[in-house]
């Protein structure tokens, strides 16, 4: 019997979110048994240049929207409410202090962020407040190839969609229809406010 809770914290731009952010996260909840798992959309992402991207008020209503079908996915301002950068180390101290005491966070990142993760503001700190989940293809890493310390990487294997955030702004860029790579509501969203134009 399950007794401690767990979350998952899964932090992006989601500029805009689409099917293949929503696949993977069921993927990591079910494969972890998550009781939730939050969407973060970033505020200030720290490797993007300022507008950039679609507002951070528009980038959250937009996750909100995608997240509202699953009971299981609720969509976190904690990052749009925090002034300045964006850093992984901060969103996941705060959700120590606000979430139900005793519950396991898992933080969600790419495989590609692994190599990099040293350089990451407090990455050491980042690896003392929970699980390190990093999401992989089937058969495309070595799950021994990243540890720290004794701490090893949580690796989940999910099998991919190939649709990125830019492949649906490219679409919408160009007049041709987006459907199926994003949530209907989404795109409703992204239509009323003549996003990606």
């Amino acid at each position: 019997m399950k007794l401690r809770r767990s979350c998952g914290i899964l932090g992006g731009t989601f500029d805009p979110i689409h099917i293949g952010h929503l696949h993977a996260a069921e993927q990591i909840r079910q494969t972890l048994n998550l009781d939730i798992i939050y969407f973060v959309p970033n505020r200030s992402p720290v490797h993007k240049p300022e507008g950039a991207i679609a507002s951070a008020e528009d980038r959250f209503q937009m996750v909100s929207l995608a997240v509202q079908s699953n009971p299981h996915f609720v969509t976190s301002r904690v990052e749009l409410d925090r002034l300045g950068p964006s850093y992984a180390i901060d969103t996941i101290e705060e959700f120590a202090q606000s979430i139900e005491p005793n519950t396991q966070i898992h933080f969600v990142v790419g495989t590609d962020s692994l190599p990099t993760l040293s350089l990451w503001h407090r990455y050491s700190d980042l690896l003392d407040c929970g699980v390190l989940v990093a999401v992989t293809r089937p058969g495309a890493t070595d799950t021994t190839a990243f540890k720290y310390g004794d701490r090893g990487v949580r690796y989940v294997e999910i099998s991919p969609v190939d649709i990125s955030s830019t492949s649906v702004r490219d679409e919408i860029k160009n007049g041709r229809s987006a459907r199926y790579l994003a949530p209907d509501c989404v795109l409703d969203y992204i239509k009323s406010k003549n996003l990606y134009r």
